[in-house]
């Protein structure tokens, strides 16, 4: 049955860890999401074209230091060692890395020595998949509340992740009831200083 196949199928090898040497797998560090970047790594490798790996948690509307601390003590070791084993492998290049959240913490400490939502600027790191590197986009105020420099829209964020993986943003798409869409509007201009000239 097709279902046994699946089963038995070479590519199922993909999802064994312990197929890794044990001082990469620490390396990745010893939490879901440091295994998560691994599995990653190893998908990406097989030709997995999507792969999203989340580490919850930055919802820190209390205690934000000793959490954030400890959210970086995951994030810090597997993000380094994909981005590492990505280049050594020759995958960098193919491979578009981003890394976000759905909003940003705001820039003052409250009460409760949290930190709440902040929509009005964020951080995005994006690497790899014929992107420039090196480069720090836009600019806030001094106190991290207003973006006074090189502001960037979803649209453009979803511009320049699109393009980075070679895909025209906009294309236009049928939903199932036939209903045209495009993944950016027509105003979406892209980060056009992240695009790696020829």
């Amino acid at each position: 049955s097709q279902a046994v196949r699946f089963m038995n199928a070479p590519e199922m090898a993909t999802f064994d860890l312990e197929q890794e040497p044990s001082a990469v797998r620490s390396a990745y560090g010893d939490s879901q999401f440091g295994q998560g970047c691994l599995m990653a790594r190893r998908l990406i490798e097989t030709g997995v074209r999507f792969v999203e790996v989340t580490l919850r948690g930055w919802d820190t509307h209390q205690d934000n230091f000793t959490r954030t601390t400890a959210l970086c003590e995951e994030l810090d070791p597997a993000f380094a060692t994909l981005v590492k084993e990505l280049l050594e492998r020759d995958l960098w290049d193919s491979t578009l890395v981003v890394w976000m959240g759905e909003f940003g913490r705001k820039p003052r400490i409250d009460a409760q020595d949290g930190r709440g939502h902040w929509t009005t600027g964020w951080n995005v790191v994006m690497g790899g998949g014929g992107l420039e590197e090196g480069r720090v986009i836009g600019a806030t105020s001094s106190d991290g509340e207003e973006v006074i420099e090189s502001q960037v829209g979803i649209p453009d964020l979803y511009h320049a992740i699109l393009t980075g993986l070679g895909i025209d943003p906009f294309t236009e798409y049928l939903t199932p009831l036939r209903r045209p869409i495009t993944f950016v509007n027509d105003k979406a201009q892209g980060i056009p200083e992240l695009i790696r000239s020829a």
